[in-house]
């Protein structure tokens, strides 16, 4: 367990510009963390993680001015998925929910990419 300064929605309204977004740069940075991160937890962990949001992505602040991005809150995440394996269940935060999460149709864990999308 690892104490983290704050989470991604506050890093942009304490660091953003205008305190209201990220400049492309870090923007592509943190989203690449963060795709990164999916890609652990779908391709070797097997999880879906089905509530990414802005507040689910906490942030460390290391010696140096290192920024890590950690995705936090699997308290909706599904264990041993596959790609092919639909899901029924809606959960998740609906400003940042795929499509067919939120029309109650089967998903998979391509519905993490689609609100990752969202968030950025």
């Amino acid at each position: 367990m690892e104490l983290c300064d704050l989470d991604l929605k506050t890093y942009i309204e304490c660091y953003g510009v205008e305190g209201k977004r990220l400049n492309e740069q870090e923007a592509s940075r943190v989203i690449r963390h963060v795709l990164n991160g999916l890609r652990h937890l779908q391709d070797k962990c097997k999880v879906m993680h089905r509530d990414i949001k802005l507040e689910n992505i906490l942030v460390n602040c290391r010696p140096g001015g290192e920024v890590e991005f950690k995705i936090a809150d699997l308290g909706q995440a599904k264990v041993n998925i596959s790609r092919n394996l639909l899901k029924h269940t809606i959960c998740g935060t609906p400003l940042y929910m795929a499509p067919e999460v939120y029309f109650q149709q089967p998903y998979n864990s391509t519905a993490d990419v689609w609100s990752l999308g969202a968030m950025l």
